[in-house]
């Protein structure tokens, strides 16, 4: 049995990280060139894209976006409220600025 589960894990192995110039760079565009994207929404206010809020680094309109998700789903807090924007807004500034200062340390390692 010990056999077995030593076996199944070492076919299971996580794969490492893509080194960082294969990985997928923002913005992400699925089926379709970026610049035809572009192209068709250049006059297009920007929480009517479809890629909304991807290109935006604003903790507001994530928040905005999450809580119109969790809204359609049915997702409540533990009260049976609402989800409440404005707690979303301040997770959403905690993890874009996290992910910003992580993507400022991997491209400068030496410096601190």
């Amino acid at each position: 049995m010990r056999q077995m589960r030593l076996r199944a894990s070492a076919q299971n192995k996580v794969k490492p990280p893509l080194p960082m110039e294969r990985q997928m760079r923002y913005p992400l565009i699925l089926n379709g060139d970026h610049a035809e994207f572009e192209a068709e929404h250049a006059n297009t206010p920007p929480h009517e894209r479809a890629d909304w809020p991807l290109p935006s680094f604003d903790a507001r309109d994530w928040a905005e976006a999450f809580c119109k998700t969790a809204e359609r789903f049915g997702i409540k807090d533990k009260d049976g409220d609402p989800i409440d924007p404005s707690w979303m807004q301040t997770w959403f500034a905690n993890a874009l600025m996290r992910g910003y200062d992580q993507r400022c340390a991997e491209e400068k390692p030496n410096q601190r």
